[in-house]
């Protein structure tokens, strides 16, 4: 028999407790949920191999301590009680070079991850593992995985090649399943253990009490921090895909409803939290605005579109994540919501959301980022079509004015020297508009 934790605190390996003599079944926790599932996020009891509600491989959860399987559902480890909290900070410290390195660079680039990032994950360090989960992430994002990836976690094939029918390597001659695909490939695998990380993870999902929200802190600031690594700052999403920020989405948002907290109170996490959901609907909104998720013009899905399809209807996720005020909001979120609002005909709180957004000199004068200057730019060639619909040609050629003096990225200057040279004048010296 395994070690078991009596309701009084005591450990044991026997079947009556040390301490109080209870036996083992009359304790608390005798169903032990030590497998995790890290693509839908809930624990499940022992004895399972693949999710039961996704189908995806299930991780055994592990102490990165003693290194046994633990209680995804505790808040300490079940057979060494190590408090994962404290695990997860003194991890941190541990990664503190890895982490400045990441902020530093801005990319993986630098970091070779057969190096310094697989040395940290086989030692269960979060960092480590954290940026194993957004490598992967990412290669999913683009389809497949390239070969610096493909050697330091999965030696030769990886998961995705099942659904890639223009992989040279076809899994479909030799395994009769991606499930037993993707158990022969880890068990050969040089992937690190991810069980610590399935551990807190879930852990702090379940708002059970501060421990919990501390690590949704923690957590939801480590994956925005490898959100943002990832992305370089194209008009594409970062590169790690929409889940590393929808994983910061989830944590922040589990750290609100948790009632065994102040968070009402708590300033930093309100702006945390607001950070993070413009972060995640901004991401939704370019899968929205680029369509991402329809076929080409031949009716075929890209490589992108059959990635982006797991997040139809971009527009509506935004809409959806933002629709209610908070009062922590930066002007960003504001102008995105109202762009949103355009979208589905509500010009009214679009114009007010615009107007908010210029009046804001430091927003409108400040080095925005490559897809911030979009929502800028696009916002700004709504209103000059409100203007136009309304008949004042000297509004909309005033508001491409001001978007074209304070967009910071060649790419939309461009976009909006096209469109004011649009507007001409005629043989009466009005301004018309010339398509």
């Amino acid at each position: 028999m395994e070690n078991w934790k009596c309701s009084c605190g005591q450990i044991n390996s026997g079947s009556i407790c040390t301490r109080c003599q209870k036996s083992f079944q009359g304790t608390v926790g005798i169903r032990r949920y030590t497998k995790a599932c890290l693509d839908c996020g809930i624990a499940l009891e022992d004895g399972l191999k693949y999710c039961n509600k996704c189908g995806g491989f299930l991780e055994t959860v592990k102490c990165p301590n003693c290194g046994k399987a633990t209680n995804a559902l505790e808040a300490k480890c079940n057979n060494c009680d190590s408090n994962i909290v404290e695990l997860v900070r003194a991890d941190l410290k541990k990664s503190s070079a890895l982490l400045q390195l990441l902020q530093e660079t801005e990319s993986f680039k630098g970091i070779q991850p057969d190096d310094q990032l697989l040395r940290l994950a086989r030692q269960h360090s979060i960092t480590g593992l954290a940026a194993v989960f957004a490598f992967e992430s990412a290669a999913k994002r683009e389809g497949t995985y390239n070969d610096r990836f493909v050697k330091f976690v999965y030696n030769e094939a990886s998961p995705d090649e099942w659904d890639n029918p223009g992989s040279y390597f076809n899994p479909h001659d030799k395994y009769s399943s991606k499930q037993e695909f993707i158990e022969s490939i880890r068990e050969k695998s040089i992937r690190p253990d991810m069980g610590f990380f399935a551990w807190i993870t879930l852990y702090a999902k379940t708002g059970k009490d501060i421990f919990a929200y501390q690590l949704c802190i923690l957590l939801s600031n480590l994956y925005t921090l490898l959100g943002e690594c990832f992305d370089h700052g194209g008009f594409i999403i970062s590169k790690s895909g929409v889940e590393l920020q929808q994983q910061a989405y989830d944590l922040m948002c589990a750290a609100q409803h948790n009632n065994r907290t102040g968070y009402s109170t708590d300033d930093i996490a309100k702006r945390l939290y607001s950070k993070v959901r413009y972060s995640v609907a901004r991401q939704y909104f370019t899968i929205g605005f680029e369509s991402l998720d329809e076929p080409d013009e031949n009716g075929k899905h890209t490589i992108l579109s059959i990635y982006f399809s797991n997040f139809k209807d971009g527009y509506k996720r935004a809409f959806d994540i933002l629709k209610n005020p908070l009062a922590e909001e930066t002007t960003h979120t504001k102008l995105l919501r109202g762009l949103l609002n355009y979208n589905y005909g509500n010009n009214q709180k679009f114009i007010e959301a615009w107007n908010a957004a210029c009046r804001d000199s430091k927003y409108v004068k400040s080095e925005k980022d490559f897809t911030d200057d979009c929502i800028f730019t696009i916002s700004a060639f709504c209103m000059t079509e409100i203007y136009r619909n309304a008949g004042d040609m000297v509004a909309a050629l005033s508001t491409l004015r001001l978007a074209g003096t304070n967009v910071t990225k060649k790419h939309w200057a461009e976009r909006i020297a096209e469109e004011i040279s649009k507007y001409q004048r005629d043989s009466y010296g009005n301004i018309v508009y010339v398509k």
